[in-house]
């Protein structure tokens, strides 16, 4: 994992997975104060492929605090 341009970046090494995954990537990072966003690719077959993107959202209900 590392940090770059504001946000975290994981690098997962895949052996052995039938569909030709060699790798899967991460990039996290928060949006707008109160919103983070994770998306996911995976490396196969010689190319990067978009997986999926989630965005959380705050629960209204508790409050933060960060110290």
């Amino acid at each position: 994992m590392w940090l770059k341009d504001g946000k975290i970046i994981s690098l997962e090494k895949v052996e052995g997975d039938v569909s030709g995954i060699t790798e899967v990537k991460n990039i996290s990072g928060v949006l707008n104060y109160d919103r983070m966003q994770s998306k996911a690719f995976y490396f196969q077959n010689g190319k990067w492929v978009d997986d999926h993107e989630i965005i959380y959202l705050p629960d209204p209900e508790i409050d933060l605090i960060f110290k």
